[in-house]
């Protein structure tokens, strides 16, 4: 009758275990961005936001057990082009004075045939919305990881563009989200 007890304390060693190979790691913000591309009259524009956060819980061998949360302050926003940036910050748009952090959290992660896929929940205003996000994962010789990452997102699925900006001939729907990453391995 002492199985049970056996059992039960080698499955929670087991678990213990497969949380140790999981690490935190960090972007390194000098190596790091977040980026978008648009059309706007028919023309690609890019951006990007200057401030975000983000934590991996991640075994760098098996990517698939990861949790991924990111924030990004949305009054960051910076197209090179100061009117626009301006105006992605009002009501509008962003509405960064009600709405000052955007939110990404991984809710599972896949092997895919090029790299991996993240299930997760993506937040801008207050509209949360299902996203798919393709990544790569590499380590580095020095130990750190590249992630490189794209999503295609409607910008109306998140009510970014309301009013006369809902009419899709003047900007585009769809957005391109790219993030490419250098993460290092955060300290306990």
């Amino acid at each position: 009758m002492r199985v049970l007890p056996i059992g039960l304390s080698f499955l929670g060693a087991l678990a213990m275990s497969a949380q140790a190979q999981a690490e935190l790691w960090t972007p390194v913000a000098a190596d790091s961005t977040l980026s978008f591309s648009a059309e706007q009259q028919g023309a690609a524009f890019e951006g990007l936001f200057n401030k975000f956060t983000a934590t991996f819980d991640l075994d760098p061998a098996d990517p698939t057990t990861a949790r991924i949360e990111a924030t990004i302050d949305m009054d960051s926003v910076d197209t090179l082009y100061d009117e626009r940036d301006e105006a992605l910050r009002e009501p509008e748009w962003f509405d960064v004075e009600r709405f000052p952090e955007g939110r990404f959290v991984s809710e599972q992660i896949q092997k895919a045939e090029s790299g991996y896929l993240a299930d997760a929940f993506l937040t801008l205003r207050d509209a949360t919305q299902p996203i798919a996000l393709q990544f790569t994962l590499e380590t580095l010789p020095d130990g750190r990881l590249r992630f490189e990452g794209q999503s295609v997102v409607s910008r109306l699925a998140f009510g970014v563009g309301n009013g006369q900006w809902e009419n899709t001939d003047w900007v585009g729907d769809a957005v391109t989200i790219r993030v490419s990453l250098i993460l290092e391995q955060s300290l306990p």
